[in-house]
């Protein structure tokens, strides 16, 4: 019986311990509340796009501006010798998951 609920507890535990990490990661996810933070996302998430390509990126040149409840981040990247558009929405409020970014070929 002692065995049984030490399983159970077991098993209980390791649930929360789950559902607490699910929450941690949520409170983690970002919220943009200004075109300057967008800016600043648009350069990483870019750069890490072509990182994981491997490619070096350089020279990032970037602007952002508010458009009623609209952000808006416009830059350019140097990758591979060639200068790379990029363009980043997002809502004012809205989650990093529902930004767009636009990279030229």
């Amino acid at each position: 019986m002692r065995i049984l609920w030490l399983v159970l507890l077991t098993t209980l535990s390791g649930s929360v311990i789950a559902q607490q990490h699910a929450d941690h990661h949520r409170d983690h996810d970002v919220v943009f509340n200004s075109a300057g933070q967008l800016l600043t996302w648009c350069e990483q998430e870019t750069r890490a796009h072509y990182a994981g390509k491997g490619l070096a990126t350089y020279q990032w040149t970037g602007r952002h501006f508010e458009d009623g409840n609209t952000l808006h981040a416009e830059g350019k990247i140097r990758v591979d010798g060639n200068d790379v558009p990029v363009r980043c929405r997002a809502a004012k409020g809205a989650r990093e998951r529902d930004a767009v970014i636009e990279l030229a070929s």
